[in-house]
């Protein structure tokens, strides 16, 4: 390792050490002096420490007396060292920035409490327009969140006294207008009067926008109980004849009954009879029993030419 490298070495741990020397050699320069307080400010130390002349000259004399490779090393640890506070510093500074686009963006008014989108109000509807199967699907009130409020947005001044110009477009600006370009084009969506469901499938199927959990849950909901309503509110069935399904055990038949069964099993037979009326054969039998032929009785006649014969 040459002379020369040992001493940008020294300089770079000088500079390590006292990062604001360049500040004090032009205020030397400029004919201007410090104080010790001052000086010991600018080191980077305890006001108590001494002279910072002193103390920059008294390790110069140190580094210059120890070998070259430890010199080296110890520059190499402070550039590793001042390489790792400034990503620190950065990380922090990204942080804090990070922050306060945060709180901003949390503080517009599509963000607030009150533009939680009432899914169960909006569920019970028939059908939703466009405007409002956006904003639905993005999670807010269609009453507070659509293209002419985000527009209204958009022209409030920033900065003091309104000096710093329109407010810019936000992320969620964007994917608004993303998504409702993207429904405007959707064949499956081509109606002014969307169904719900058929605006909740076109989304899943498509991933254009990730439906909220909590409007499913609505509108499954309102579904099932629409169904359990309208089958309660049926009209009534046409009578039938009576069948095992609506005669309980023990119920006697009526003689209007027991003549359409009998209709019925003469002109069909037993085995239908008993697949329309919803019982066993036997059971049919046994209502129903079949005619016993009379019995033939011999002509007197008959029984001379049998004896005859």
């Amino acid at each position: 390792m040459t002379s020369q490298s040992k001493a940008a070495d020294i300089e770079a741990i000088l500079l390590q050490r006292f990062p604001l020397t360049p500040i004090l050699e032009a205020l030397e320069k400029a004919s201007l002096s410090l104080g010790p307080q001052e000086q010991a400010k600018l080191s980077n130390g305890d006001p108590k420490a001494g002279d910072f002349r002193a103390q920059s000259e008294a390790l110069r004399s140190q580094l210059n007396a120890m070998p070259a490779e430890q010199v080296a090393r110890l520059a190499d640890a402070g550039r590793k060292k001042q390489r790792a506070d400034a990503a620190k510093h950065a990380a922090e500074r990204q942080a804090k920035l990070k922050a306060q686009e945060k709180a901003k963006e949390d503080a517009r008014f599509y963000n607030l409490a009150g533009a939680g989108a009432d899914f169960v109000f909006w569920c019970m509807a028939d059908f939703w327009t466009l405007d409002e199967a956006v904003a639905l699907l993005l999670g807010r009130e269609p009453r507070v969140v659509n293209p002419e409020a985000l527009k209204n947005e958009l022209k409030q001044s920033t900065g003091f006294l309104g000096f710093g110009g329109p407010l810019k477009p936000a992320e969620f600006h964007r994917t608004y207008d993303g998504l409702r370009k993207l429904m405007e084009r959707a064949e499956a969506l081509a109606s002014p009067r969307l169904r719900p469901r058929a605006v909740l499938n076109w989304a899943e199927r498509t991933g254009a926008a990730v439906v909220p959990a909590k409007l499913e849950a609505a509108l499954s909901s309102i579904e099932a109980t629409a169904g359990s309503s309208s089958s309660e509110t049926s009209p009534a069935p046409v009578p039938q004849p009576v069948t095992a399904v609506s005669r309980t055990k023990g119920q006697v038949w009526t003689p209007e009954e027991l003549d359409e069964l009998r209709r019925h099993k003469d002109k069909n037979g037993t085995k239908s009879a008993a697949e329309k009326y919803g019982m066993s054969e036997a059971r049919v039998r046994a209502l129903i029993p079949n005619k016993k032929a009379a019995p033939v009785t011999s002509h007197p006649l008959n029984t001379w030419v049998h004896r005859a014969k």
